[in-house]
């Protein structure tokens, strides 16, 4: 008896599952360049293909001379027209390529320079990351390592990354940032600080360490401290950090998170310090630059964790160019997650500097809706969305300063602050949107405004316009919870007030500060009581 056969499927064949897509990141930093190439997959996640490295000494020329040598940049193009061809073998397209650089490119007077000479040799457009967006990409690297972990929740944590040119601390407190900083001491720039302190004397340069070291790690301890009481946790980035680990724990997989307890770190360190960049060259099999480095970078991880009392660091494998490549598996866009972390910082600010916060809650949530209701109108995307709600929450910080003038107090308050995830530029548009929530209206006489393009002049009327509206609808002091609905109608933005209060007081209220919005719009604010429409 033949045996029966399966049933012939009968409808169109599912559809294939798209081929993984191929991206790759060159990041030039202080003391070499490199490159790593990753698979992002149908769910946006990566996974790493190839990863290369080729000692540059950039920062050494820009840390001890103010730029970059001839001999330097054209060294840095060889090893990039080398990283270029391993792209094509790797067949990554050029335009899913994003190359980088930090502190040694960023501070070089002849910066612009070796941007020209880069793009004319290879064709690359090489982007040279800010502060913040250099902590923005840090978050992103970090948190796939914390999210997992249950203490990430409950106690407070400290990134750290000591870099060759810089030093960057991101802190969480309970799993939202508390802070970010950088700080223009890395383990390459403290090394020439020596070397140009020596001169042409010989021998010393061990022993100069410690002070810089010492003072360097006073500054990170201070700012990175835990309130009284609270538990901390320190995670190490950085080659440096991952080579004691893995001296310490052989049987480290090299990626995950894992413990190094800071006596095995220190005594590493006061080796490593003891030793010639020579000797440490062939100890531990580095390249040149990376030996500089090593006795700088260990030793100030260990005395700033001896500053902070810790008996363990963690260390995990993340970087600035893991968070590029997580950056480029959402196309750069800003999460819902990263704009609450912001949001979370300016929160900090906002109590430090003793705001109101109920008031200013109460603001920022009717500046997004009116934000959200003239979508049509201002043509503005997320981040200006967020730079506003940053406004709204920090408009009365100059109270802290003096009663008199008080926007203009918040307008340098939030300007010098520290907000994770905002640049130079987005904390200057802040601080004016702060500064004009009353007041004048904009003004050509107005330095800092007047400075501005005249599209970012625009972007801040709008913002500062909305703010003002969004001020007037709540009565500091009153804790009233007034509640609204608002609407964008042909030449009229309507507020209906669905709460019972004094209409007539809130139209008074209303007149003087709708002014700038009628200016910069071209609508009139209506409020509206609950019988209406």
């Amino acid at each position: 008896m033949a045996a029966a056969r399966a049933p012939t499927p009968t409808g169109p064949p599912a559809p294939a599952a798209p081929a993984p897509e191929r991206v790759g990141v060159i990041e030039i930093g202080s003391t070499s360049v490199r490159l790593v190439i990753a698979e992002v997959d149908a769910r946006r996640r990566f996974r790493l293909l190839d990863t290369l490295q080729q000692p540059v000494s950039l920062g050494k020329d820009t840390f001890t001379e103010g730029e970059i040598g001839r001999e330097t940049i054209e060294e840095c193009v060889d090893v990039l027209r080398t990283f270029q061809r391993a792209l094509r073998e790797l067949q990554v397209e050029p335009a899913r390529v994003r190359v980088v650089a930090t502190s040694a490119v960023r501070e070089a007077d002849n910066r612009d320079a070796f941007l020209d000479r880069v793009a004319i040799a290879t064709g690359l457009n090489v982007d040279v990351l800010h502060e913040a967006e250099v902590t923005r990409l840090m978050y992103l690297a970090v948190r796939p390592v914390l999210d997992p972990d249950p203490a990430f929740r409950t106690a407070d944590t400290v990134v750290i990354e000591i870099g060759g040119g810089s030093t960057e601390t991101l802190a969480f407190r309970k799993g939202k940032v508390a802070s970010a900083h950088m700080y223009r001491l890395g383990a390459l720039r403290i090394r020439s600080m020596i070397d140009q302190d020596l001169g042409s004397s010989a021998g010393g340069a061990e022993d100069l360490l410690n002070p810089y070291i010492s003072e360097t790690a006073e500054r990170i301890s201070a700012s990175v401290a835990s309130p009284a009481g609270s538990r901390l946790r320190l995670l190490a980035l950085g080659s440096e950090a991952r080579l004691a680990c893995a001296r310490a724990n052989p049987g480290w997989d090299g990626r995950s998170l894992t413990v190094l307890p800071c006596a095995g770190l220190a005594t590493l360190a006061e080796t490593v310090r003891r030793l010639s960049v020579d000797e440490v060259v062939r100890r531990y099999r580095l390249t040149y630059p990376e030996a500089e480095t090593l006795a700088p970078a260990l030793l100030l991880y260990a005395r700033l964790a001896a500053a902070l009392e810790l008996e363990v660091i963690h260390v995990a494998d993340a970087s600035l160019r893991s968070g590029i490549l997580a950056d480029l598996c959402t196309g750069g866009v800003w999460t819902a997650e990263f704009r609450r972390q912001v949001i979370s910082s300016a929160l900090t600010i906002g109590r430090k500097y003793r705001v109101d916060m109920r008031h200013a809650r109460s603001v920022a949530r009717f500046a997004l809706q009116i934000f959200d209701a003239m979508r049509d109108e201002h043509r503005l995307g997320v981040r200006e969305e967020v730079i506003l709600e940053v406004a709204a929450l920090l408009h009365e910080a100059g109270y802290f300063v003096n009663n008199n003038s008080h926007h203009k107090h918040s307008f340098y308050l939030v300007l010098n602050s520290d907000i994770f995830g905002l640049g130079a530029r987005d904390l200057m548009f802040a601080a004016l949107v702060a500064r004009y929530h009353r007041g004048a209206m904009p003004k050509p006489s107005h330095l800092e405004y007047a400075a501005l393009a005249r599209e970012d002049r625009m972007t801040v009327s709008k913002l500062a316009a909305i703010l003002r509206v969004a001020n007037a609808l709540d009565r500091e002091g009153s804790h009233e919870a007034l509640s609204c609905r608002v609407k964008a109608e042909p030449g009229v933005l309507a507020i209906g007030l669905t709460d019972e209060t004094d209409l007539v007081y809130q139209r008074h209220r209303m007149h003087d500060r709708a002014e700038m919005f009628q200016d910069v719009y071209g609508m009139r604010v209506e409020l509206r009581g609950r019988r209406h429409g």
